[in-house]
């Protein structure tokens, strides 16, 4: 007979460790290697047919409200908006100034969000996919970086870079040259020995007028691919990539790269790779963490230890490669070549 969890949600075992059945009406999708069930649509994810899940996102009305409220931390997102994360006795709240509340049950399993009056749902779905998902994984021990990532034969390569540095670009020509895409902007990492790349949200957000992206998203695709309108911040979202072009399972993390573009007009070589070791490799790591500011000094000595466990685990590397769109298949070619093409799904 069902059980009730500490949010009052009907909840039954499922068939592996941490999901529930449902037959509530709703949306399942694929994500972060396992399943969401959703109250609303969520375009950016692969739907996918199941009443098993490890998620439950909910839109309400209104929220429980929080008792013994503890603040954790805050992050700018842009400009003058901030997200600002608080635990409190029933798990964790999220505010975010241009989208509204998100509250994580203790476990990481419910999630639910009120939104602000006229809401922004692009803007919603990227904050519980980014953000809020990645406190939810933190609960079960998986840690998110700042990473676009590919499967290799070898195993996965992350590529780890502040925005605008050429992360995205990158993976979608090893994608094009015969990778699999594994995320486009949140790396979630299962800690173990070895620590794990889990699938993340496989499709992508660019500029409308940006060409050259668009032409590499068909080059990625495979084939022609429908772009919808551009969104109110200028942004068009692609589809899921097809499953033959994805990663759909947990698989070892193979190598870390920080990304260090040189202009063109350098000299030397297309890439090249400087490994980094002990302090300075978790360093590399550490500073591209997805959500240390969001949780806080607290949270600090763990961040710290499960980073390190990471870096001893998994080479990082500083990777040089010249920032020209030319040369950049130069740069797969050199990559795949260090960690080989993935062969054929089975």
């Amino acid at each position: 007979m069902p059980g009730m969890d500490d949010l009052g949600h009907a909840t039954a075992t499922g068939e592996h460790p941490g999901s529930t059945k449902t037959r509530e009406l709703g949306f399942t999708y694929a994500l972060f290697g396992g399943v969401i069930h959703s109250s609303i649509p969520l375009p950016e994810l692969r739907p996918v047919d199941s009443d098993v899940w490890d998620w439950h996102f909910e839109v309400v009305d209104e929220l429980e409200p929080a008792r013994e409220v503890r603040t954790m931390g805050s992050m700018q997102m842009y400009a003058e908006i901030y997200s600002r994360t608080y635990a409190h006795a029933a798990g964790y709240r999220v505010e975010v100034d241009d989208t509204g509340v998100f509250d994580v049950s203790a476990d990481g399993t419910f999630i639910r969000h009120r939104p602000r009056a006229d809401p922004w749902w692009d803007f919603g779905r990227a904050h519980l996919l980014g953000q809020v998902m990645a406190i939810s994984l933190q609960i079960r021990s998986v840690i998110t970086l700042h990473a676009s990532a590919v499967e290799t034969r070898d195993g996965v390569i992350g590529f780890l870079a502040p925005k605008h540095f050429g992360k995205t670009t990158l993976s979608l020509i090893l994608t094009r040259e015969g990778a699999r895409f594994v995320t486009d902007d949140t790396l979630p990492v299962q800690l173990g020995d070895p620590p794990l790349a889990l699938p993340g949200v496989q499709s992508l957000r660019v500029l409308a007028d940006n060409e050259e992206a668009k032409e590499l998203i068909r080059g990625a695709f495979g084939a022609p691919v429908r772009l919808e309108s551009a969104n109110r911040d200028g942004k068009i979202r692609t589809p899921p990539l097809p499953l033959p072009r994805i990663l759909s399972r947990a698989r070892k993390l193979e190598a870390l790269y920080l990304l260090q573009p040189v202009r063109a007009g350098d000299g030397g070589e297309s890439v090249e790779r400087l490994p980094t070791h002990g302090p300075e490799a978790v360093a590399n790591v550490l500073g591209q963490t997805k959500i240390g500011g969001v949780l806080g000094p607290g949270f600090v000595p763990d961040l710290l230890r499960q980073v390190s466990g990471i870096a001893r685990q998994v080479p990082v590397y500083r990777l040089r490669i010249v920032r020209d769109l030319e040369r950049l298949p130069e740069v797969a070619e050199r990559l795949l070549s260090w960690h080989g093409t993935p062969g054929e799904v089975t």
